[in-house]
């Protein structure tokens, strides 16, 4: 029986080695699915909290997206309106300004009818002046004429005067002793 004793000793050994271990196995497994029900269950939080966190910036992205559009859609409003105004100012600008420019063209044209009418007047006065000038001209080249004509006529008459023996004066005789005289005298050597 001592053969038997080295194999029962370590068959209850065995024996109760595998009774401790397969509890301590049981326990062992039930201990890891508790932590790995632990971390399942810390994942599914995790996981939770981010898609509430998710959904909460979604919600958060979204409603800042809202206001934004609504900026964007108040401003695109603004910008639209301050546009129909200024182009309502440039179209009053615009009236007025056709309205003065007829105004003003009707102005010019009444004067440019004026300017004419005095151009012309300009114009007849510069023929008179220019028809009085050439007559006064005339008038002076007349007058030279016909005082160059009286000169000339005048040099023949008293040309033909000094030839005319009737019409010769006489030549008075010279006393002795006066000028030109051949006595003693003043006028004498």
């Amino acid at each position: 029986m001592k053969k038997w004793i080295f194999v029962i000793a370590p068959a209850v050994m065995l024996g109760l080695f595998l009774a401790f271990y397969s509890s301590d196995r049981k326990r062992v497994s039930a201990r890891e699915e508790q932590y790995k029900a632990a971390q399942q269950q810390k994942i599914d939080d995790k996981k939770r909290k981010d898609d509430d966190m998710r959904a909460k910036t979604k919600q958060d992205q979204m409603a800042k997206d809202a206001e934004k559009l609504r900026e964007e859609q108040a401003k695109e409003a603004e910008k639209v309106a301050k546009e129909a105004a200024d182009r309502k100012g440039d179209l009053d600008a615009t009236a007025i300004a056709k309205s003065n420019f007829a105004q003003r063209t009707g102005e010019i044209r009444t004067i440019d009818a004026q300017i004419a009418g005095v151009q012309k007047q300009r114009d007849q006065l510069l023929k008179e002046i220019l028809n009085l000038s050439k007559s006064n001209e005339q008038a002076k080249i007349d007058r030279r004429s016909a005082e160059l004509e009286f000169e000339r006529t005048k040099a023949q008459l008293l040309g033909v005067l000094a030839q005319d023996p009737l019409m010769q004066m006489p030549v008075a005789p010279v006393a002795p002793g006066g000028p030109g005289g051949g006595g003693r005298g003043r006028g004498g050597p």
